[in-house]
């Protein structure tokens, strides 16, 4: 059986073709720009201990800059102003959830904020100054473990793992 991998172009999780072209973003795996050639792909947490390099240039980092994936969600029931028994019911349910969820965040001490129909999750990781200025996106997040995915310079990818491996 064939494993996903993660593609050098645009760090997507797929099964590369057989002609070496990755399915999402159609570009061969051969074929990587200089600045992706020292990334790699972590999830991290907002419980993780972070290494002290920078994620995107692995040099030693003194700043810090906020990362953030933001989730909205239209509310079930939400159907205008209208409310029958049915849209009342879930409305009590949405709103004891995300009671439910804020004490259970801040018992544990995360960093997630539930807002009325949205979830924060925001990670604050090491930069350098050189690269302080620049833009870091996630590429994907999971609400469930408060993570965030990310393509990081290979040495804080890993010292990340060695520190999350004596957590």
């Amino acid at each position: 059986m064939i494993e996903p991998v993660d593609c050098p172009n645009c760090f997507a999780r797929v099964v590369i073709l057989s002609d070496d072209v990755c399915p999402r973003c159609r570009k061969s795996r051969r074929d990587v720009p200089e600045s992706n050639r020292n990334l790699q792909v972590v999830w991290i947490a907002d419980r993780d201990l972070l290494p002290g390099c920078c994620v995107r240039c692995g040099v030693a980092a003194h700043n810090k800059v906020s990362v953030e994936h933001i989730e909205s969600w239209t509310p079930i029931g939400d159907d205008g102003p209208s409310l029958g028994y049915r849209s009342l019911i879930l409305m009590i349910l949405d709103g004891v959830f995300r009671w439910c969820w804020q004490e259970v965040r801040r018992l544990v001490g995360g960093r997630a904020a539930v807002e009325k129909n949205s979830l924060t999750i925001a990670i604050k990781v090491p930069v350098c100054d050189a690269c302080r200025g620049a833009v870091i996106e996630p590429l994907a997040a999971d609400v469930r473990s408060n993570s965030l995915k990310l393509a990081v310079h290979r040495d804080f990818a890993m010292n990340h793992e060695k520190l999350i491996s004596h957590q």
